[in-house]
């Protein structure tokens, strides 16, 4: 890797392109990733358009708790105002270059966690500029955007403090994951992993502290959705949405588990599947006796979508077995610890009715590259072999995403 340390200039040339293809994606109209665009006029037509004819305070007390919604509403609250001081073409630009912050703030986070300043990981951050998920939120303003910045904000100041053991900094990545959570409520739940770390390195020393300084900062959002958000509008309960995507999210999960599989020693790989044959049996054979995947036209992720054009729905069942087992195969070393972790990230992920792709898509390098425990991650990113098998599926499900929509 010492050809990127001897070429900065050309790293630093094909950042500009990266941000130039957006500003190109925006004049253009992309939608890589499907459904962005007709989100964002639903977005501006039904609930901006409509729900603020009578200002922001009848949207949040009398509009928003009666419309089957189920995101926050301070996302919609926030492009009202801007759009109203800025104009809706000049909001959408300034998006877009807030974005910029979530792949710099996710570098500063790579470099904290792993104490190093080797080039490589300067190249990382490039793939969001070829996600089509990604892309598509910046350019149509997806409220995961913001929410995103927050995340990676927070994510950095919990690394910092796990470095340099300076509180202040536990203190900033709650701040920042609360400011994310009231666009995107559920990535709230990461706190969890915060707290088990903290407690891990401190003990109850100044938990209390902690946890007030948590409560006090979840308080207006809690009493608003207990006030005024009519769960009633739900038509499914979240442990029944949990169990219906449970196979949709470890099949979609499957997909990202492939780069790291492919770099490592198949040989190796393949010894795992053969000493656990019988754990993968189970786990497949309780697959088809558990879920039932028929009519599942909406959403499901990219093997659902494949299984429903060859009418093979088992497809499914057999990759979420497989996702499973390919996890377990790159995060085994701290077992309980990353399934906590997973868990957290299949209740982040699942909790709607519908499951779809980009949920994963748009934090699943968050998990693997920093939140997940294995040291052998920082070893995947300094292999040549790992980083062209990943550049290279993006590249490709970019080119095919820009080609078939």
């Amino acid at each position: 890797m010492d050809y990127l340390e001897k070429n900065k200039k050309l790293i630093y040339i094909i950042y500009i392109i990266s941000y130039l293809s957006l500003l190109i994606g925006f004049f253009y109209g992309e939608d890589s990733a499907g459904g962005a665009k007709k989100d964002y006029i639903l977005t501006q037509t039904m609930i901006i358009g409509e729900g603020f004819k009578l200002g922001i305070y009848n949207f949040l007390f009398e509009v928003f708790p009666i419309q089957r919604l189920q995101h926050s509403p301070f996302f919609y609250v926030l492009a009202y105002i801007s759009q109203k001081f800025l104009g809706i073409n000049f909001t959408r630009l300034l998006i877009l270059h807030l974005f910029l912050l979530i792949p710099y703030f996710f570098y500063k986070s790579l470099k904290t966690k792993y104490e190093t300043k080797n080039y490589i990981l300067i190249i990382i951050p490039l793939i969001f500029f070829l996600s089509p998920n990604f892309r598509s939120i910046a350019i149509w303003s997806g409220r995961e955007c913001i929410s995103l910045i927050f995340l990676n904000i927070s994510l950095f100041y919990y690394f910092k403090f796990i470095r340099k053991k300076y509180h202040n900094y536990i203190f900033y990545s709650f701040l920042y994951l609360a400011l994310g959570s009231y666009v995107a409520p559920e990535i709230g739940i990461i706190s969890l992993i915060y707290i088990y770390q903290y407690i891990n390195l401190y003990g109850y020393k100044k938990i209390y502290t902690l946890i007030g300084f948590n409560i006090l900062l979840s308080v207006p959002f809690f009493y608003y959705f207990s006030e005024y958000f009519n769960f009633e509008n739900f038509s499914h309960p979240i442990y029944y949405n949990l169990y219906k995507n449970f196979p949709f999210f470890f099949s979609s999960l499957f997909v990202y588990t492939v780069p790291f599989i492919i770099s490592k020693n198949l040989n190796e790989y393949f010894q795992y599947l053969k000493r656990y044959i019988l754990i993968l049996i189970i786990i497949l054979v309780s697959h088809f006796l558990l879920f039932n995947l028929e009519n599942n036209n909406i959403g499901g992720g990219i093997i659902n979508f494949i299984s429903n054009k060859i009418n093979l729905s088992e497809l499914v069942l057999i990759f979420s077995s497989m996702g499973i087992m390919n996890f377990f195969f790159i995060f085994r070393k701290y077992f309980l610890l990353n399934i906590f972790i997973l868990i957290v990230l299949f209740i982040q992920t699942s909790l709607n009715f519908h499951f779809f792709q980009k949920y994963i898509e748009l934090t699943w390098m968050l998990y693997f590259l920093l939140l997940f425990k294995d040291e052998k991650i920082y070893n995947f990113l300094l292999n040549k072999k790992f980083l062209i098998i990943l550049f290279s599926f993006y590249l490709i499900y970019f080119l095919a995403s820009l080609l078939l929509r």
